[in-house]
């Protein structure tokens, strides 16, 4: 596992459309944020790989691609956990922060909302797998 601050992660990644990617290279990822200013981290790719993202700064965490991985969003700070594409991975948001967390694409995995944070769970797509808590 690789542990990252925000200025860390934003100096290796490309930036495109308000998100932060990396493209997945078999390891998990931990971006830790801190700041007022709302971003997105993703990793993409189809290696397998998840990202985490947690602290009292804002931030999604989004995993999108072929290759196996979770996105997961912990702790007080706002932020979405979104799981996109085919590989097989689940979307995690726990914690106070607001936001939720949402499985969306062919691969199998659950979008699973828990804690005191306000936020739903949303599963999509054809893939197997099911949505957790949350305001439905």
């Amino acid at each position: 596992m690789t542990t990252w601050t925000h200025d860390e992660w934003v100096e290796d990644t490309t930036f495109e459309e308000g998100i932060y990617w990396m493209e997945s290279d078999g390891h998990d990822h931990v971006v830790y944020v801190e700041g007022s200013n709302y971003y997105g981290y993703g990793l993409r790719g189809a290696v397998n790989g998840s990202i985490t993202v947690h602290g009292p700064g804002v931030g999604d965490a989004i995993r999108d691609g072929a290759g196996d991985g979770d996105a997961k969003r912990y702790e007080q700070g706002d932020g979405w956990a979104i799981r996109l594409g085919a590989g097989n991975g689940h979307a995690f948001r726990e914690g106070e922060g607001n936001g939720g967390a949402i499985r969306d694409g062919s691969g199998d995995g659950h979008a699973n909302r828990s804690g005191p944070g306000q936020g739903i769970a949303l599963r999509s797509g054809s893939g197997h797998g099911q949505t957790e808590g949350g305001d439905k």
